[in-house]
């Protein structure tokens, strides 16, 4: 989400909720998150419940508002076998979800969760992205393993509020019936990251991401439950700015896979987190 003061004093003016997801995806949606690390077959079942929503939605659509929507929270007990921010009240989230389409294969993507420096895979406020792999790094990519574990430390700077804080994130990947693979991954903060002004904080931040093929394309899901604390513009804002930087970490994605990643942003950068 790499923004100007002028983009947000428009965005206060025009700003609008998305439309709310159909009960059974939103549902799906924090039950893929909890059972992320559970049995093969019960998250191939999910999946096909999954594809046959995004095959209701257009991933192709250039308005990313239609692509869009919103979700319900995703409480304690949701979390499965992570370990959240304790005392946080989920209904300070803004849940939403966005659906996409990488015009790289399944095998690409999953490529890309290799790459430890993702400052031009994701939004452009994404200044410093560190990647270590906890496990699965020798393995995960060649298929003979199904998990991927890693840590990663993040800089964010945007118009509204500057911040650092580490997040955890896991890939697996998963077999269907039909022998078709596809990926999710789940990320998570395990507690408050306060802003560089001491005055905003990053509360909650909980995703599933999804990668199914489709063709020589790949289908892309991708939730966020997130709460900050920043005072100065309303929810509507808020999410629609993050609605704007999933779609902005999709473009960079595919762009970085494409080898003609233009992101503005230093990757050289080095870690001066204080």
């Amino acid at each position: 989400m790499s923004i100007r003061w002028s983009a947000v004093l428009f965005a206060m003016g025009c700003a609008s909720p998305p439309d709310e997801a159909p009960k059974e995806i939103g549902e799906l949606s924090t039950w893929l998150f909890a059972n992320f690390d559970g049995e093969e077959n019960e998250l191939a079942t999910g999946t096909a419940e999954l594809q046959n929503f995004l095959a209701s939605t257009d991933p192709g659509e250039a308005d990313v508002d239609d692509r869009a929507f919103t979700l319900p929270v995703l409480k304690e007990k949701d979390w499965g076998t992570i370990s959240g921010p304790k005392g946080t009240d989920a209904n300070d989230q803004l849940p939403v979800a966005v659906v996409g389409l990488s015009s790289h294969d399944l095998d690409g993507n999953i490529n890309l969760a290799g790459e430890n420096n993702h400052v031009c895979v994701e939004s452009g406020s994404t200044k410093y992205y560190g990647r270590r792999f906890m496990s699965g790094e020798d393995c995960f990519f060649d298929g003979s393993c199904d998990l991927l574990e890693t840590e990663n430390e993040v800089r964010k700077e945007t118009a509204i509020a500057d911040v650092w804080y580490d997040l955890f994130k896991d890939y697996r990947r998963v077999v269907l019936e039909d022998g078709t693979e596809v990926m999710y991954a789940r990320s998570w903060t395990e507690k408050v990251f306060p802003g560089d002004n001491g005055a905003n904080s990053w509360d909650q931040n909980f995703t599933l991401e999804a990668w199914i093929p489709d063709g020589k394309n790949t289908l892309r899901y991708y939730a966020i439950w997130s709460a900050v604390d920043i005072g100065l513009i309303g929810d509507d804002i808020l999410v629609n700015l993050v609605i704007d930087g999933i779609d902005e970490g999709y473009e960079h994605a595919d762009a970085f896979m494409s080898g003609d990643s233009d992101c503005g942003n230093d990757r050289d950068r080095e870690n001066d987190r204080p």
